[in-house]
């Protein structure tokens, strides 16, 4: 994880050499509770949340990294992953489709058996404008971890938000 930090403070260092950029701040948050019973007899309540930050150059490349966590009463999952984007309306970032590849690792920890997996993502959405500085993001995301027996995860965000400054 601290690997993973590391390298998104040197990718947000390094693109301040280039002109005009722009940056992008996203967030999203879901909390749902499960109406199923475990071995014990209880009902569980998960919850997820994640932040990404995009460094978006006048080209329309971005670079940045996502932070995200899930948290369920017998288990978590914390993931860091950085990567390149891009944005193909870069004059008008609130408005613009864009994709988005990262890499990085999750750890994973169930019933206190803890696991570090290489982890990637995939990500293609559209920014509309709400506001000079907000703007909704619905989208689409595939998120493989590497890990035995793991199946990809696919994820519609309908409930996301872009801060830019």
């Amino acid at each position: 994880m601290k690997f993973c930090l590391s390298i998104l403070a040197s990718l947000l260092v390094a693109t301040t050499a280039f002109a005009a950029p722009s940056d992008i701040v996203s967030g999203s948050t879901n909390s749902s509770l499960f109406f199923s019973k475990n071995s014990d007899d209880k009902y569980e309540a998960s919850l997820y949340l994640a932040t990404e930050y995009d460094h978006a150059f006048e080209n329309g490349l971005q670079v940045g990294g996502l932070l995200e966590g899930a948290f369920t009463d017998d288990s978590n999952a914390f993931t860091a992953l950085v990567g390149p984007g891009f944005n193909l309306n870069a004059q008008d970032l609130a408005n613009s489709f864009y994709a988005t590849v990262k890499v990085g690792f999750s750890r994973v920890s169930i019933d206190g058996d803890k696991n570090t997996e290489f982890t990637a993502r995939a990500e293609a959405g559209k920014r509309f404008k709400l506001s000079e500085s907000v703007s909704y993001v619905p989208g689409v995301a595939v998120t493989h971890v590497f890990a035995d027996e793991a199946d990809p995860t696919f994820q519609v965000n309908i409930f996301k938000f872009s801060f830019l400054f």
